[in-house]
């Protein structure tokens, strides 16, 4: 009897109390930002949720998870790098223009373009080209760590219980606060507690970027900064062209493993001071001059006028698709397209 009033009193009170919760949610949040948009497994994909783990897509493309070890050794082309691979050039686009089967195995949190060659090896993919952004060539290796030292079942748990995680913020988000205890006070917090970047589940691409602070910050149709002081600069002293050059080979991009396989590298474009650029390019000893030698690889300037970045190291999304358009023009001046088309089964 008791067992039967207490349920009854439970759903009675269950509905009023969250509807009360979620009043007094969105009253004590005031105008938040929106949600970012939810992304459904076969189409999209959580790539990161500081709130939980930064690891997620570590994980995934490390041990292939979800079919996306099949993905990977289907393609041809691969981009390797860090966050600013990942948001600055497009494999969708890429992919459309050539006819390749393209993806975009870059990382944020300690993504580096060793890690993607990495992930290569690990899926043994036999893709003839890699674009490398060096960018992060010598981050931190948490991430990267974890996800190499995980099992294949511990890396399926980390990522199903991140996203159940998620989920389950993502839904509560709207209607409930969340309260925390900071320096000895009570604080409302909205539940979605820290950034989302969301990716393409065929090309890798990243499509979405949400804060809590500032709602999506990155993705198709949303602009970014372009006034003066915050205009995209890389290497200027390489001119506005996709002209020939080369770098000494890094000892983080030994292509050993890698049967048949050409490395290009690139920078995208940053918010970067000329003097450092300058620094940057004699560290790498950059050259001009397309023409093979041992210990060199060829390097592809992206010409950074009239990019824009919303957080001074990230293109914006529509940035991000000039800067692919240019790269390819790199590429086909090369006479890499070539290669690439050669290799395709007419994958768009």
């Amino acid at each position: 009897m008791w067992t039967r009033r207490y349920w009854q009193i439970v759903l009675i009170a269950l509905p009023t109390l969250l509807l009360a919760a979620g009043v007094a949610g969105r009253t004590l949040l005031g105008n938040a930002p929106s949600r970012p948009d939810f992304p459904w497994p076969g189409h999209r994909f959580v790539a990161e949720y500081s709130g939980v783990r930064s690891s997620l897509a570590h994980n995934l493309y490390y041990r292939g998870l979800f079919d996306f070890g099949h993905s990977i050794r289907a393609s041809h082309v691969f981009l390797t790098g860090s966050s600013h691979m990942q948001l600055g050039i497009s494999a969708r686009r890429i992919a459309q223009a050539t006819g390749n089967k393209v993806f975009n195995l870059a990382v944020g949190c300690d993504g580096s373009p060793a890690f993607g060659l990495e992930i290569i090896r690990q899926n043994k993919a036999e893709g003839p080209l890699v674009v490398s952004d060096l960018f992060g060539l010598d981050a931190g290796d948490e991430c990267r760590r974890e996800a190499k030292e995980n099992d294949l079942f511990q890396a399926y748990a980390t990522v199903i219980q991140s996203w159940t995680e998620f989920a389950f913020d993502w839904l509560a988000d709207p209607v409930l606060p969340r309260l925390v205890v900071r320096n000895g006070r009570l604080e409302r917090q909205r539940y979605l507690v820290g950034l989302v970047v969301i990716n393409d589940w065929l090309f890798g691409d990243a499509v979405q970027v949400w804060r809590p602070d500032a709602g999506i910050v990155y993705g198709s149709g949303i602009g970014g900064q372009c006034s003066p002081g915050l205009e995209a600069v890389a290497i200027p002293e390489l001119g506005e062209t996709a002209s020939a050059y080369s770098i000494a080979m890094p000892q983080q991009l030994k292509l050993s493993g890698l049967v048949d396989t050409t490395l290009v590298t690139t920078l995208v474009p940053y918010t970067m001071e000329p003097a450092k650029a300058a620094a940057w390019a004699k560290s790498f000893d950059l050259r001009p001059g397309a023409g093979p030698a041992a210990g060199r690889l060829p390097f592809l300037p992206i010409a950074a006028t009239g990019l824009c970045s919303y957080d001074r190291s990230h293109l914006t999304y529509g940035s991000s698709l000039v800067a692919t358009d240019r790269l390819l023009a790199g590429l086909e001046q090369r006479g890499v397209i070539d290669l690439m088309q050669s290799s395709s089964s007419g994958i768009r």
